[in-house]
């Protein structure tokens, strides 16, 4: 058996593999974890400041109770009896206390008298008292004070809580009125000069502005007409006078 020589192996060149370079990532403007969150830039609340709040927050609310309770107030009212008059009270604006509105001598009350009443249950007396007041100035002998029954019915009308009531009020005034006026008309037109004559024509044109029935507008008419039928006649005669006759060459 023959031996073989082992084959020689020709060399071969090694070749060094280096590592590629790693790729460098770019750094970002923010951290990579948000566990970390560096701490605001504020300074800590000042407990003065705090106290300082909260104590003018208390103020303004005690403030707005004192009002809300004095608002309150005034919509009270209160019956006080007394031996030959009954008072009534209205509450103050405050949290308590009362004061004076009207009194009513020799009213007699029939029924029991509660611990308030509202502005609704009140009123109606005070405009029916100040009602009657003006129809007792009406019923006296002679001329009537029609001022003072003006006065009585401008009261009344302030305490009216329903439509009809202002109504009866507004229509009462405007008979007062329209008979001031007719009166002072019939005054002016009893005179024999122009300024009066002109007076109660302008009464009377200022009567025929009031709501008025047709029988009461006819009878106005008919007293201006009579008016400047009687002024025509009075400028007519003046004018020849010898004084109507030297003013009107004057002018």
């Amino acid at each position: 058996m023959t031996a073989h020589a082992p084959v020689k192996q020709t060399p071969t060149a090694r070749i060094d593999e280096k590592p590629l370079p790693k790729k460098e990532t770019p750094c970002s403007a923010t951290p990579a974890s948000t566990d970390y969150l560096p701490p605001p830039d504020t300074k800590p609340a000042d407990p003065a400041e705090k106290i300082l709040y909260f104590g003018v927050a208390g103020l303004a609310f005690l403030v707005l109770i004192v009002i809300i309770a004095s608002w309150m107030n005034t919509r009270h009212y209160y019956v006080k009896p007394g031996k030959d008059t009954v008072d009534i009270r209205q509450g103050k604006f405050a949290p308590k206390g009362t004061k004076h509105l009207i009194s009513f001598p020799g009213l007699q009350l029939a029924k029991p008298i509660k611990d308030s009443y509202t502005a609704n249950e009140v009123f109606p007396i005070i405009y029916q008292y100040y009602l009657d007041k003006a129809d007792m100035l009406l019923d006296v002998p002679g001329m009537p004070d029609f001022d003072g029954v003006k006065e009585y019915l401008n009261k009344s009308l302030a305490y009216a809580t329903t439509r009809v009531m202002k109504t009866l009020v507004k229509s009462r005034l405007d008979a007062i009125n329209l008979m001031v006026l007719l009166y002072k008309a019939d005054v002016a037109a009893g005179k024999d000069n122009p300024e009066d004559l002109k007076a109660a024509r302008s009464y009377l044109k200022e009567a025929l502005t009031y709501q008025a029935d047709e029988l009461e507008s006819a009878r106005i008419k008919q007293k201006l007409d009579a008016v400047k039928i009687k002024l025509e006649k009075l400028n007519s005669a003046t004018a020849k006078t010898p004084e109507g006759e030297k003013n009107k060459n004057q002018q």
